[in-house]
């Protein structure tokens, strides 16, 4: 039988908490009969539930808010409205973690509703009141696995299937050619790349705002063959990332990636950038091995950083999760650095330090450092969430009295909104790291490795994974440094022996 469209829906209920879970129940229903795949369905739920809240908090309890199901271009539209207060659209509540005396959540709540969602759009209508509208583009597969590397399995065309070019160059992408990135990206993986790249006007949008900056490589009749981007960190404009790699099969063997590395890094190195690093997947070494050779150092392993779904299993859905091995490269000799080493963990890093090629300079702390000499002034935190993938990245760039209480609200928080795995970032160069890292290691989180910054500023990285199952068989480094960290970090992991599946 030929299924019909979805019925716009409505839902009129009081402001008030008990009636939250009717409200999160009809969005998630409505999102199922939209055709979205169970975690999108979560997503809407979860956004729902965020924004009710915020309603609640702003109301009055006798008042009531009518939430709208509708079909839109790119999928189901919901809409809160009511008849509170008009808002100011241009300054809504923003969250800054940073700032412990704010107790009003609004700003939090409108930062995850954001996470989960393509839209959320705020909307005073006159006398008919205000309305809040979210949605999230409907995607036509139900599960993905966001591969950053090629992987071995892929199989490769015939002679006869492949393209040879008489001509063909590498070259910054123009924004028109946005739309043929995500058909090269379809060509190459299908819809199991990461999601932005499918969506032609956050290509180009990306590179607009200089988030990336894309290169493609094109035959002489300007057809796209591949795809390469440097990423820059917002924490750190001083280095970036290589990814976003593919290449159409039609077109694979004739040197495209290796020329994207250099390319690249050339374009690094023209932005004045002090290094760049590379993520390879640990589920195979294929991936690692061109990173190697082309002078990359191994010296972080993020555990259980990105989902890895199964389809057809809604039960196991994410439950097994990928690890990614992060290597850098320094384009200069490296100036000396200025740690002050956790105790635990100083032999492992000096080793990381000595493979990276970065002298480290001794440093004493001073005899009359105490916690009340040294946690003084404000606490800054900033957080990063990747709701996709379900984890979030944690950077504690200055410490306050309030630094571990800060930290404990951010991880509750990220918890209950269910975050799988979180990775803190902590400053070497400060003396607070020291004391600092061995109470977060008291509350579950473990040794990571360096991640490396400009200007001499380095980071020790630990990681906090919630309820991850983790097979450590299956983590796969191919250089004998990256088998070394591996080993170092499960014998940190205070739960190794529970997250083994089976």
């Amino acid at each position: 039988m030929k299924s019909k469209e979805p019925c716009p829906c409505t839902l009129t209920v009081p402001f008030r908490e008990d009636w939250m879970e009717t409200v999160s129940f009809f969005v998630r229903q409505g999102a199922r009969s939209w055709g979205y795949s169970s975690k999108e369905q979560s997503y809407y739920e979860l956004a729902a539930e965020e924004i009710f809240g915020g309603l609640i908090e702003g109301n009055e309890p006798e008042g009531v808010v009518t939430v709208l199901l509708q079909d839109a271009p790119l999928g189901m539209a919901v809409l809160f409205r009511d008849k509170g207060a008009p808002v100011d659209i241009h300054a809504l509540p923003e969250y800054r973690p940073e700032n412990p005396e704010e107790e009003d959540f609004r700003g939090l709540r409108i930062f995850l509703a954001r996470s989960f969602m393509d839209e959320v759009a705020f909307e005073n209508r006159g006398i008919q009141g205000r309305e809040v509208r979210i949605m999230r583009y409907r995607s036509s597969r139900e599960e993905t696995v966001p591969f950053r590397e090629a992987s071995p399995d892929v199989s490769e065309p015939s002679e006869r299937e492949r393209n040879v070019p008489e001509t063909w160059e590498i070259r910054p992408m123009r924004s028109e050619e946005a739309l043929g990135v995500s058909r090269c990206a379809w060509a190459a993986y299908g819809y199991s790349y990461c999601e932005h790249i499918y969506y032609p006007e956050r290509v180009a949008e990306l590179n607009l705002r200089g988030a990336v900056r894309s290169f493609v490589a094109v035959t002489g009749e300007g057809e796209i063959m591949g795809h390469a981007w440097l990423s820059f960190l917002p924490t750190d404009p001083g280095i970036a990332e290589m990814g976003g790699a593919f290449v159409d099969p039609r077109y694979r063997g004739l040197g495209c990636l290796g020329g994207f590395s250099r390319v690249l890094q050339e374009e690094a190195r023209k932005s004045d950038l002090e290094g760049v690093f590379v993520e390879s997947v640990t589920a195979h070494v294929y991936s690692q091995k061109p990173v190697h050779q082309d002078g990359f150092r191994d010296c972080l392993l993020l555990l259980g950083k990105v989902s890895r779904t199964r389809f057809r299993e809604i039960d196991e859905e994410e439950r097994q999760r990928l690890s990614l091995l992060v290597s850098f490269r320094f384009f200069h000799a490296p100036s000396p650095r200025r740690c002050v080493f956790p105790p635990r963990h100083e032999e492992m890093l000096r080793q990381i330090y000595a493979h990276l090629g970065t002298p480290v300079e001794e440093y004493e702390p001073s005899g009359e450092s105490s916690e009340k000499t040294l946690f003084q002034g404000r606490t800054e935190l900033q957080v990063t969430a990747d709701m996709q993938h379900r984890s979030a990245d944690i950077w504690l760039r200055s410490y306050g009295k309030d630094a571990e209480e800060e930290l404990r609200r951010v991880f509750r928080g990220l918890c209950y909104e269910g975050i799988a795995s979180m990775y803190l970032y902590l400053p070497l160069e400060k003396e607070e790291t020291a004391p600092f890292s061995s109470r977060a290691e008291e509350r579950g989180f473990f040794f990571a490795g360096v991640m490396p910054g400009s200007t001499g500023k380095d980071w020790l990285v630990l990681q906090y994974l919630h309820d991850v199952l983790l097979d450590y068989h299956a983590i796969q480094c191919g250089d004998s440094f990256g088998q070394a960290l591996l080993a170092y970090v499960r014998s940190m992991d205070p739960e190794r022996d529970l997250r083994q599946k089976g």
